[in-house]
C-alpha cells in the first residue's frame, strides 16, 4: 500500500494533467509533455496503460514532468 504522501501527490498531479486537442498532455502550471509520434495500429488500452504507468512513475517518486513523459512513452509503445 502507497503511503499518504504518495497518495497526495498522486490527487494533486492527478488534478493538472489533462489531454490536449493538439494530442499533447498538458500541466495546467508547469507547461506541456510533448506526445511521441508514432504509427499507430491500435489506441485500445492507451489510457489504461498512461494511468498505470504514471502511477508507478509517480510511487517511483519520480519529478511530475518526468512521470508524465514516462507515461506517454508507455502508451506511445502500447499504441504501436
Amino acid at each position: 500500500m502507497a503511503s499518504n504522501t504518495n497518495q497526495t501527490e498522486f490527487r494533486r498531479a492527478k488534478r493538472h494533467v489533462q489531454a490536449g486537442r493538439d494530442r499533447k498532455r498538458k500541466l495546467r502550471a508547469e507547461g506541456t509533455t510533448p506526445a511521441f509520434p508514432v504509427h499507430t495500429v491500435d489506441t485500445l488500452g492507451a489510457g489504461d496503460v498512461f494511468h498505470g504507468a504514471f502511477a508507478l512513475a509517480i510511487t517511483e517518486k519520480q519529478e511530475l514532468r518526468q512521470a508524465l513523459r514516462f507515461a506517454s512513452a508507455a502508451a506511445a509503445l502500447k499504441c504501436t
